[in-house]
């Protein structure tokens, strides 16, 4: 640890050893969080698509399938499976069951759309 602190400081701005021109500096090989343009982009186009085909997959909802699809997938906060069971009058079990079903279907439907990269997560409730 000493040898380190003895070690004369290095500025990230100064230019990179053996660059003959000097428009590198040491600042350009460090990572950044930050998202690329590119890569913004295409999460922002996707989640278009991906809203898109969540309501063409509404549409061809009813009844219950539709409540619990809109209340559990497309409000926020979702209600509660107890929620919805209360307002059927069924037991929060059932209710998931329901849910599984229209989960079920929206994966198929959205493996038909946009292929097998894409999935959901039900971990909910």
């Amino acid at each position: 640890m000493e040898k380190r602190l003895a070690a004369p400081e290095a500025s990230l701005d100064a230019p990179m050893p053996g660059d003959e021109d000097g428009s590198r500096s040491r600042i350009d090989f460090v990572p950044s969080n930050d998202v690329r343009p590119d890569q913004a982009v295409a999460d922002s186009e996707f989640a278009a698509l991906f809203n898109q085909k969540l309501d063409a997959f509404e549409a061809t909802l009813e009844g219950r399938e539709l409540t619990i699809f809109r209340d559990r997938w497309r409000t926020d906060p979702p209600k509660t499976l107890q929620e919805i069971g209360d307002f059927y009058g069924v037991s929060r079990e059932r209710a998931r069951q329901l849910e599984k079903r229209v989960l079920d279907r929206l994966r198929k439907y959205l493996r038909s759309e946009l292929g097998t990269d894409v999935d959901i997560d039900a971990s909910r409730d």
